[in-house]
C-alpha cells in the first residue's frame, strides 16, 4: 500500500493517531480535515484532484432524501461509499439513517460510512447479501489491517462484499424449520404441528427485530 497521493502530504498512522486523538473540533471544523488525511493515509488522491468537476467524487454532495426535502453527503464517491461524519462520541446511528435517506440519490454506493473520529463504521448495502459493519477505531489505524480494510473501501470496495445473500439465509431458515416440522410428526395434527412451527417462526423474527432495536437503542 502506497502512501501520499497527488496535493496531499503523507502522514503516517502514528501521526494520524496522535493529531486526532487530540482534536476536540466539532463536527464541521473536522470533517474535511480529517477525511484528506484518510486520503493521504491510504494513498489516495483527494475528491479536489481526482475530480475537479465534483461529477463523481466529492464533499458536500448534494442529494434529495428519501421522504422529501434535500440534504448534503459529507462525502461520496460514485461506486464506492457516502460518507457521514459526526462530532466525537456523536450517534452514528443517526448519520447512518442520514445516508440511508440519501442513497438513492448517490446511485446507491455499495458502502455507508459514518465516522465520530474516534470510530468509523463501515455499512455494507450491496443488493440482495446480507449487510455486514466493520469498525475501525482510532488506535486500531496502528494496525496494517485496518489500514488495508480503509484502503480497499477507496480503492476494491469490492472486497468487502459479503458473501452470504439474503436469498441463501432464508433457505437455511425454511430448511431448519422443515427439519422441525418432520421431527414432530406425529406428536400431534397436521394443523397443530403447522401452528406450532408458524409461532417458531414468529418467535425467531421477533427475537431478531427486538435484538436489533435494543443495540441501537443502547448505542444511541
Amino acid at each position: 500500500m502506497s502512501l501520499g497521493a497527488a496535493g496531499l502530504t503523507p502522514i503516517t498512522p502514528a501521526a494520524f493517531i496522535k493529531k486526532w486523538r487530540k482534536s476536540e473540533l466539532g463536527e464541521r471544523q473536522a470533517a474535511q480535515e480529517h477525511f484528506l488525511d484518510i486520503c493521504s493515509l491510504v494513498g489516495h488522491p483527494s475528491p479536489s484532484d481526482e475530480d475537479p468537476t465534483g461529477a463523481f467524487f466529492a464533499f458536500e454532495k448534494g442529494a434529495n432524501k428519501l421522504g422529501g426535502g434535500k440534504g448534503f453527503a459529507d462525502v461520496w464517491k460514485k461506486g464506492h461509499f457516502a460518507w457521514e461524519y459526526k462530532r466525537k462520541k456523536g450517534n452514528l446511528d443517526e448519520a447512518l439513517l442520514q445516508l440511508m435517506r440519501y442513497a438513492p440519490a448517490l446511485l446507491s454506493p455499495p458502502l455507508h460510512i459514518v465516522c465520530d473520529i474516534e470510530r468509523l463504521r463501515i455499512h455494507t448495502a450491496w443488493t440482495n447479501t446480507v449487510p455486514s459493519t466493520y469498525v475501525i477505531t482510532l488506535d486500531d489505524l496502528a494496525e496494517p489491517s485496518a489500514r488495508e480494510m480503509l484502503h480497499n473501501v477507496f480503492f476494491s470496495p469490492e472486497k468487502l462484499r459479503p458473501t452470504r445473500t439474503r436469498a441463501a439465509v432464508t433457505k437455511e431458515a425454511a430448511d431448519k424449520f422443515s427439519t422441525i416440522a418432520l421431527r414432530v410428526q406425529g406428536r400431534g395434527t397436521p394443523d397443530e404441528i403447522a401452528h406450532f412451527v408458524n409461532q417458531l417462526v414468529f418467535c425467531f423474527f421477533a427475537q431478531s427485530v427486538i435484538f436489533r432495536g435494543m443495540r441501537t437503542l443502547f448505542k444511541g
